[in-house]
């Protein structure tokens, strides 16, 4: 009996001074590249302290769209009172600065139930390739908060003007503030979400909302707001079919449910733009309709022809080039009509202020626009 209780007393012993054993993995900086330049879903999570973040973290591989590290503090405790911010259905990369801090992190995160965890080992000092400094995203959106009632305009700035999502701090969910990113992907930009539907379009618009501390706020791909948002997209035509009638019959927008795939949805077109507004934000928005397949037997604008605009800095006129007897419509970068051309020139009265208008010549069918700045 004494034997056996010897035996027992050392065997709890050496598992005392074992090391525990932990579920999560361990992954190289090169690894996390690699997941990374695939397009595997995941959440990076830096949980160094702010200053350190801003002064540098992880950034995506050159041609991807902008992802952002979730910075969620271990040593001030940060994490301890915000972990339940992050989601336990996608797999969670974590680092620090050499990689102690990330450990602690993941052992942590095991222990609030968190089952696909891994550590970077070597931290962000190991990490040889793309960085990003300061704050969250590419730096091309807007913070916007629940207090504030003015309109927000955040532009997606590979299109400019033309593509923008506009609202107020009211239609916020919750009681913090948002960080809002708007970005039209190309097709050679990835990862997209499964079964896109084909378009005409050369790629897809994503949006980007984030919580203070960078977290993704999208819920199955979709945030719902308090109020409405106006959302208005312009389609990117393909530079090879630029000169093709724009088949307007056509027209579609579709987002992406996920357990739904891609779904129509509602809205307007004017001319230039699709406009939609309602309570909800989708993380993916595709354009279709502008249908080349469909007219190809339409005559096409001779490569000889000539639109061209003069605008005038000294008397607010703008003179344009273009054959007699075709429509000329004049709209602002919202897709709002302002005025039709009776003539080759045009002085814009006291009611038009400065700013970027698109001059759209339709012949055939087709339509050519053309972008001046109107200064006063």
């Amino acid at each position: 009996m004494k034997r056996n209780s010897a035996i027992l007393i050392t065997v709890i012993s050496l598992m005392m001074l074992a090391p525990a054993a932990h579920a999560y993995t361990n992954i190289s900086p090169e690894q996390v590249r690699a997941r990374l330049a695939a397009g595997d879903t995941l959440q990076l999570l830096d949980v160094r302290e702010v200053n350190e973040y801003e002064a540098g973290h992880i950034a995506e591989p050159a041609g991807q769209l902008p992802i952002t590290p979730a910075n969620i503090p271990w040593n001030s405790g940060v994490l301890e009172s915000q972990f339940n911010r992050l989601s336990r259905d996608i797999d969670i990369l974590v680092y620090c600065s050499l990689g102690g801090r990330g450990a602690q992190a993941s052992a942590f995160l095991e222990t609030r139930g968190f089952t696909r965890i891994s550590n970077m080992t070597g931290g962000f000092n190991a990490w040889n390739f793309e960085k990003r400094d300061k704050g969250f995203g590419d730096h091309s959106g807007l913070w916007i908060e629940v207090s504030d009632t003015q309109q927000h305009v955040v532009q997606a700035p590979e299109i400019g003007e033309q593509s923008f999502i506009s609202l107020s701090g009211p239609a916020i969910p919750g009681s913090e503030k948002i960080y809002l990113e708007l970005h039209f992907a190309s097709w050679s930009t990835g990862p997209f979400p499964p079964d896109v539907p084909q378009s005409d379009m050369q790629g897809l618009y994503r949006v980007t909302a984030l919580d203070k501390y960078g977290v993704p706020l999208f819920k199955d791909d979709s945030l719902s707001l308090g109020d409405p948002a106006d959302l208005q997209l312009l389609p990117l035509i393909p530079t090879a079919s630029i000169n093709t009638a724009l088949n307007l019959s056509n027209e579609r927008m579709t987002v992406f449910v996920p357990d739904e795939g891609w779904l129509e949805v509602s809205f307007t077109l004017d001319e230039l733009l699709f406009s939609r507004e309602e309570n909800v934000l989708r993380r993916w928005y595709n354009l279709e309709g502008y249908g080349y397949s469909s007219v190809t037997s339409a005559p096409v604008v001779p490569e000889t022809f000539k639109f061209q605009i003069y605008p005038n800095p000294f008397n607010g006129a703008a003179n344009v080039l273009a054959p007699a007897g075709n429509s000329i419509k004049v709209y602002d970068i919202r897709g709002r009509f302002i005025h039709e051309l009776t003539s080759s020139s045009w002085t814009p009265d006291a009611s038009i202020s400065s700013g970027t208008y698109l001059f759209v010549l339709r012949v055939n069918e087709q339509r050519i626009a053309k972008r001046a700045v109107y200064l006063k």
